[in-house]
């Protein structure tokens, strides 16, 4: 088993830093800002008008209505052309939850070994410590370079894959989707897809995410809109999932977590109602290119990998290093990128 206890401790020592950061500026934020908050989530639908007493005095738990889910359908059939039902949707407060419901599920189900492409979310290296679960990589380094090996197994397995690469802004090759697609097929195996940050191409024009061919029926694929506009003080994401499991996910899901804000319900539907319009995020996909080109006009970082999704990028700082608090390639389990760090391009501090 691969030991990530180094990882781990990173993050730790990381968590200590931004909370200690002696005039340092922490360039690998996860915080973010930008001009279209107010636009987004407008103040009216907390107003009373909108929220009942009875929004107030229960707990809320989205996925028992439907409304926010057919806004998710008609967005999955205008971009990937799939037809989704309403229990085919799993709906939570927040990415992290949704990971730690299915690997609970996932093990409930009989799994204790995870394949996995590098890199994962930090959650997850923190869950298979503590679950004593084993993750057995079928990479080396991350899938955004033709002609990697995968060593995939010949036996049904669960696969979890973080598609895009979200701390170089690259999505994952399409021809390593093509050969995951034609392996699902071939050995019945289920695929995780940490899709966070899907449907942040900067191309706005091009908004099919490859992940969608994988086949629905053995795939939970999981989404985050609020990433999508950059909007962290809500908590709203879902899964896409086999229709068998909805109850398997419902259950590890309530137990970990239980009921949701009632704001952060309220302002799903909002969140999907502006990503369901003809401008999409496409306002905020271009101000984020707008700061790339700031940034790099400044020589704050040299950017040679070619960052083509997100507001995270993988780059090599400028100047006085001393200055910042980053995270480097030991964050994201590689070792082909030395001197390499994660940029926030929504940064919102001043450098």
């Amino acid at each position: 088993m691969n030991n990530h206890n180094y990882l781990l401790s990173k993050h730790k020592q990381l968590d200590y830093l931004c909370r200690h950061p002696e005039n340092r500026i922490f360039v690998s934020d996860w915080y973010c800002d930008h001009p279209f908050s107010r636009k987004y989530i407008p103040e009216k639908i907390f107003e009373k008008n909108h929220l009942s007493d009875k929004n107030l005095l229960y707990y809320c738990f989205p996925n028992d209505s439907f409304e926010i889910h057919e806004e998710i359908c008609k967005f999955h059939q205008k971009h990937d052309d799939v037809t989704y039902t309403n229990d085919e949707i799993y709906l939570g407060a927040g990415m992290t939850p949704l990971i730690t419901a299915q690997i609970i599920m996932m093990k409930t189900l009989g799994f204790t070994e995870f394949y996995y492409t590098k890199p994962l979310y930090y959650t997850i290296y923190y869950l298979a410590k503590n679950l004593d679960l084993k993750l057995i990589p079928i990479c080396n380094i991350p899938l955004n370079k033709s002609s990697i090996k995968l060593n995939l197994p010949s036996k049904k397995a669960c696969l979890i894959i973080c598609d895009p690469i979200w701390y170089m802004g690259k999505a994952i090759m399409p021809e390593y989707i093509e050969l995951l697609n034609q392996w699902q097929k071939k050995t019945g195996s289920y695929i995780l897809v940490d899709g966070a940050f899907q449907y942040m191409k900067w191309n706005i024009d091009d908004k099919i995410e490859p992940t969608a061919q994988f086949d629905k029926n053995l795939t939970f694929r999981s989404i985050c809109p609020t990433k999508s506009l950059a909007i962290h003080g809500i908590r709203f994401s879902y899964t896409l999932l086999p229709k068998r499991h909805q109850e398997d996910m419902r259950y590890a899901y309530a137990n970990l977590t239980g009921s949701v804000c009632i704001y952060s319900h309220k302002a799903a539907l909002q969140i999907m109602k502006i990503l369901n319009s003809n401008i999409s995020n496409s306002e905020l996909l271009n101000y984020i290119k707008q700061k790339y080109s700031e940034f790099v006009k400044r020589k704050i970082f040299v950017e040679d990998i070619g960052a083509e999704l997100g507001y995270f990028i993988f780059v090599k700082m400028l100047g006085d290093k001393s200055k910042f608090i980053t995270m480097d390639q030991d964050f994201f389990d590689t070792t082909n990128y030395p001197d390499y760090v994660r940029f926030n391009l929504l940064l919102p501090h001043k450098i």
